[in-house]
C-alpha cells in the first residue's frame, strides 16, 4: 500500500484529491492547520501542520509521495501584504523540502499557479518556457517555491514537480472567500442572486474540472520523469461572460443577473495554459468538457441551495 501525505488536505483540491487516493487504496495523511474541522473524512490520517523538521520528518515516515497543496493567501489579497504572503507560503514550503531532502526516496508535487506566474502573455497560450511575470505577490510567492524545489532536486537530487495549475473548479469548492469564478457564479444563480463581474467579462480564464485536475495531480505523483514543471489545464480559454452564458441556459427563473463593477489592477487580460507536455509526460488529458463542469457544478450548487 502506497502513503501519500497531502497538506492543504482539508481545501478543496485536497479533499477532492484525498478522497480519490483513498478510493484508489492508498494510506493518505492530511496535515492540515485544523485537523479537527467537522465533517473531515475519516479514513483519512490527521495531522496538525508541523512547526519544524523534525516534526515534519514524523509526519513523512513512509511516505512514498507528497503533494504540497497548502497555501495561505489568494491572488487578490497578496498585494495588500506581500511579507505576509512570502513568510507564511515560502518559509514553510522550504521546510518540508529539507525534511524531504533528508528522506530520500519522495516524491514531491508542488501546487503551482498558472495562472498568476505567466503574467500578461506574450503568445495565445503559455507553454512552460514562456516568460514568468508575475502580478500579483501570490504569483511570485509560487514561483519562488518552484525555484527553490528546482534546487533541491539539482543540488540533493529530491524529486519534485511543480504543476501550474489553471483555475480548478467543481461541486465542494468553497465559495465563502469569494474565490473561484465557476463556482461563485454558480452558488449566485443558484440562489437567484446577482453576479458580480470585475471589468466587462471579456477576461479569459483557463478553467479545469476538479476530478481532471486531480487525475492529472495522482499521475505526477506517480510519474517518476525527470521534467520539473508542467501545466495543468484544459488548455482551452473562457471568459466571465462565457460562464454567465452557460449558466443562463441552466439556471429557472428569475433570470440571471450581472452586475459589472470596476476591473482589477492585478486581472491580466487572458490566461490561457498549453497543456501539450503534461499529455505526453504524464498520459493524460482533460475529459470533462467546459459545459458539463459548469452543469455539475451549478446542479450541486443548486442542491445546496434548497437544503433547510
Amino acid at each position: 500500500m502506497m502513503t501519500s501525505v497531502i497538506t492543504g488536505a482539508s481545501g478543496f483540491i485536497g479533499r477532492a484529491l484525498s478522497s480519490e487516493l483513498v478510493r484508489r487504496g492508498d494510506d493518505v495523511v492530511g496535515v492540515t492547520r485544523a485537523p479537527s474541522l467537522p465533517g473531515l473524512d475519516k479514513a483519512i490520517k490527521w495531522k496538525k501542520y508541523p512547526r519544524d523538521i523534525s516534526g515534519w520528518s514524523e509526519v513523512l515516515g513512509g511516505a512514498s509521495t507528497v503533494y504540497h497543496l497548502a497555501w495561505s493567501t489568494l491572488p487578490e489579497m497578496s498585494n495588500k501584504d506581500p511579507l505576509a504572503d512570502a513568510s507564511e507560503n515560502i518559509g514553510p514550503a522550504l521546510m518540508l523540502f529539507e525534511a524531504v531532502r533528508r528522506q530520500p526516496g519522495i516524491r514531491v508535487v508542488f501546487a503551482s499557479s498558472g495562472g498568476t506566474v505567466y503574467g500578461t502573455l506574450t503568445s495565445v497560450s503559455a507553454n512552460e518556457r514562456h516568460v514568468t511575470r508575475p502580478h500579483c505577490a501570490y504569483g511570485v510567492s509560487k514561483l519562488a517555491v518552484e525555484h527553490y524545489l528546482t534546487l533541491y532536486r539539482d543540488m540533493w537530487g529530491v524529486d519534485g514537480i511543480s504543476l501550474r495549475m489553471g483555475n480548478p473548479y467543481g461541486p465542494g469548492q468553497n465559495v465563502s472567500r469569494n474565490f473561484g469564478a465557476i463556482s461563485t457564479f454558480a452558488s449566485h444563480a443558484a440562489k437567484g442572486e446577482p453576479i458580480r463581474i470585475f471589468g466587462d467579462g471579456t477576461v479569459v480564464r483557463d478553467y479545469i474540472y476538479i476530478t481532471d485536475l486531480v487525475d492529472a495531480v495522482i499521475a505526477a505523483g506517480q510519474s517518476r520523469d525527470d521534467v520539473a514543471t508542467l501545466n495543468i489545464g484544459s488548455g482551452i480559454g473562457k471568459s466571465l461572460n462565457d460562464v454567465v452564458e452557460v449558466l443562463r441556459g441552466l439556471a429557472e427563473p428569475p433570470p440571471v443577473v450581472v452586475d459589472y463593477v470596476k476591473g482589477r489592477d492585478f486581472d491580466i487580460p487572458v490566461s490561457v495554459l498549453d497543456i501539450s507536455l503534461a499529455k505526453v509526460k504524464l498520459g493524460w488529458q482533460p475529459r470533462t468538457s467546459f459545459r458539463d463542469g459548469v452543469r455539475a457544478t451549478f446542479e450541486a450548487m443548486s442542491k445546496m441551495a434548497t437544503r433547510p
